[in-house]
């Protein structure tokens, strides 16, 4: 085999041995390596070929099937890497993109009397305060390197004065990157948010301009002769985002499920030729995100119809968001009384949108909505436990009741977080959680295995209501059971109820667990 018949010569000795690694082997090694390229230089017939991933990585067009490069062509593109030395680093260089700056690492080795051969490995992604392309970097973001909103709405106005015509302001929202961070830890947040950061860049120009609103929205503004092809524009980027390659800190490939991959939910609002109102274009954005989300659309433009009859709606998610971005989280303590002493037991921590107008049922239901009960439980929990500390004094050696959601257990880094932070103080915690028949039994024992390990205890909440049933109780062994107030309210004229609870508290005591009534009023 000749080299220009061999389709990645430079790294592999393709001889008929066993033992030598194939091609297949070289495509597996870029699959699981992608910010990694390799490419060889043979002497004898000045020639040399670059490997798929090197292609990528430089943004130079392959001209051959094997990755031939002729000499002038390949010494033009070694002069344009090696242009820029990164001071104080070694083998580092800047690398101009359009509007866009890398920094690649280069290194070279001799193979042979005959040909040498090099390694580009692009490193943008592993500095995070790199922002190089940029003098003023205070108008940009640390990680992503994309225009923080200020900039970004000083850039999209002056593009607006400059190109009166139509224009796009879109909202991108990402999915994906929290169950990610579940499945490989938190750590993996950054990662995720800068390959989502560099696939977005690509498209950046003086007419599409990219700003960063949080780790997973974006603000797009599309004007000038760019507006015409705004639809591709967006399809594009979905594209590209769906295709983001997520690493570790080794560069390794995250081995993601397709259950879990990167999607897009994307608003936008259309800019009438001569308008400078971005106030509204970006409220009408953040409405069709809102309408793209819950209609499980990838791309969804602004309706003033369904505005009118769904700002409501839309206004309680604004809300939500404030109140988890800014942990705007209040809490209140309610006394729970021992029937036998008349001394208050414990209290249960009952959570509150603080100044905002949001009831605890609606911050549940819009969490759900909106795929954010962990946020919620990881707040609950570490709010709590927070306030908890404030109070020690007054709670004494009090119980404290903390409702949990367990299907969103904490991941296993925020939960070591937890005991870290709070030690023995958890042993004081109760965690309650309402009995329902969709919930995973695995999640359940996971919960309970958490509370041995903590030293707290185990509630079941609202029993006698939805789900409840005997069996279930048996199966949870609880070491608190809380009585629905469907069952206690008005159970002083009803004989039915008093059978009924008289039943429970029995069971329950045979069986160790003690028994709570909720709402008790009269």
């Amino acid at each position: 085999m000749t080299y220009t018949e061999a389709r990645y010569p430079m790294i592999f000795d393709l001889s008929k041995h066993a033992s030598s690694p194939t091609d297949h082997d070289w495509e597996i090694f870029q699959k699981l390596f992608p910010y990694m390229g390799a490419f060889l230089y043979i002497h004898t017939t000045r020639e040399a070929y670059l490997d798929d991933n090197t292609f990528r990585i430089l943004h130079i067009q392959k001209e051959h099937a094997n990755g031939l490069l002729s000499h002038d062509r390949f010494t033009q593109v070694m002069q344009n890497i090696t242009r820029n030395p990164v001071a104080r680093q070694n083998q580092v260089y800047q690398y101009n993109v359009g509007s866009e700056q890398l920094q690649l690492r280069l290194s070279f080795v001799e193979r042979d009397a005959q040909s040498w051969m090099g390694f580009v490995q692009d490193i943008t992604h592993y500095n995070d305060g790199f922002c190089p392309m940029y003098q003023d970097a205070g108008e940009y973001d640390p990680l992503t390197h994309l225009y923080h909103r200020s900039a970004f709405i000083r850039r999209t106005e002056q593009c607006m004065r400059e190109c009166p015509g139509a224009g796009y302001l879109a909202i991108l929202h990402v999915h994906g990157i929290e169950q990610i961070a579940q499945q490989y830890g938190y750590s993996q947040n950054d990662r995720c948010v800068i390959a989502i950061s560099q696939a977005l860049r690509s498209f950046s120009s003086p007419q599409v301009i990219i700003g960063m609103r949080s780790y997973k929205e974006f603000m797009v503004y599309v004007g000038g002769s760019a507006a015409e092809q705004a639809g591709t524009i967006f399809q594009r980027m979905r594209a590209a985002i769906s295709g983001c390659v997520i690493t570790d800190d080794f560069g390794e490939v995250l081995k993601i499920d397709a259950s879990d991959a990167l999607t897009i939910s994307l608003g936008y609002s259309v800019r009438t030729a001569g308008s400078h109102d971005l106030d509204a274009l970006i409220n009408h954005a953040n409405f069709s995100v809102f309408e793209a989300m819950n209609e499980r659309k990838d791309i969804c433009a602004f309706n003033k119809a369904r505005y009118e009859a769904d700002k409501t709606q839309f206004r309680e998610l604004q809300l939500f968001r404030r109140l988890v971005s800014d942990n705007a989280f209040t809490y209140h303590f309610q006394p729970i009384v021992s029937a036998k002493t008349g001394e208050i037991f414990a209290f249960e921590i009952l959570m509150r949108a603080g100044d905002l107008p949001l009831t605890a049922t609606q911050i549940l239901r819009i969490a759900e909505q909106n795929k954010r009960l962990y946020a919620v439980e990881h707040a609950t929990l570490f709010n709590a436990m927070h306030a908890f500390t404030e109070h020690q004094e007054a709670l004494s050696d009090k119980k404290l009741f903390i409702n949990g959601i367990p299907d969103h257990l904490l991941t296993e880094t925020d939960f070591d977080l937890l005991q870290t932070t709070y030690g023995e103080l958890l042993e004081n915690i109760v965690i309650e959680v309402t009995e329902q028949s969709d919930v995973d039994s695995d999640l359940v024992d996971t919960l309970k295995a958490r509370c041995t390990t903590l030293g707290c205890q185990f509630a079941i909440d609202d029993y006698g209501a939805g789900y409840s049933n005997t069996s279930g109780l048996l199966l949870m062994m609880p070491d608190y059971v809380k009585i629905d107030r469907a069952l206690i309210s008005g159970i002083e004229n009803d004989s039915k109820k008093q059978r009924l609870v008289s039943d429970i508290i029995s069971f329950a005591h045979e069986n160790g667990i003690s028994v709570i009534a909720e709402c008790v009023e009269t």
